[in-house]
């Protein structure tokens, strides 16, 4: 800078701290800056507080829930009025064929059950009724229990064929269907013996 753009830039500067009050204009300034910081940053600060209350109310209601879900959980559930259940076969026999295998199942609220077979490979199916009994035909005469003597591989006009595998299905005869059928697959085979 030139000499003479110097003396003005001074002149400036001192008329501006004569005319203005001095210190004070600059202080002024200075401390409304401040005062004015210091709104937005308790502002900025109540805003994130109410964020943090949203999301302490939005976790809160998120535990109740989930504790309810647990509590839902946690409840016994009701047995239910009626089912059927198959006990044998239920998967990875081999059953001779022409031998006696017992069938059995439990079963509540069912009076009369259908015993079928049904073929449980890929690319085969069918299903083929051996015999409508008692729900409750048992040797053991106890409730729920049930029975039946099947001649392997027979059913009412069909004899089954071997190293093929199937599955039982035990069916309610009668009212609303409940049934179940074996886990897995069990083989049938010509048994030498």
């Amino acid at each position: 800078m030139d000499n003479k753009n110097t003396s003005v830039f001074i002149a400036v500067i001192i008329t501006v701290l004569i005319v203005g009050g001095g210190i004070y204009f600059w202080q002024y300034s200075k401390i409304s800056k401040s005062e004015t910081e210091n709104i937005q940053q308790r502002t900025q600060l109540q805003q994130q507080i109410d964020n943090l209350n949203t999301q302490v109310n939005q976790l809160s209601q998120q535990k109740e829930e989930l504790q309810q879900e647990i509590d839902d959980l946690n409840k016994p559930s009701p047995a239910p009025e009626r089912y059927i259940k198959v006990i044998s076969p239920n998967g990875r026999e081999i059953l001779c064929r022409d031998n006696n295998f017992v069938i059995t199942w439990e079963s509540k609220g069912v009076s009369a059950v259908t015993l079928s077979v049904t073929v449980s490979e890929a690319g085969s199916s069918g299903s083929y009724i051996i015999g409508t009994v008692s729900a409750t035909s048992s040797e053991t005469g106890k409730p729920g229990e049930g029975n039946y003597v099947w001649n392997v591989g027979h059913t009412r006009g069909v004899i089954l064929s071997e190293g093929v595998t199937y599955k039982i299905a035990v069916s309610s005869a009668e009212g609303a269907p409940v049934s179940d059928t074996s886990d897995s697959s069990f083989e049938i085979l010509v048994c030498k013996g």
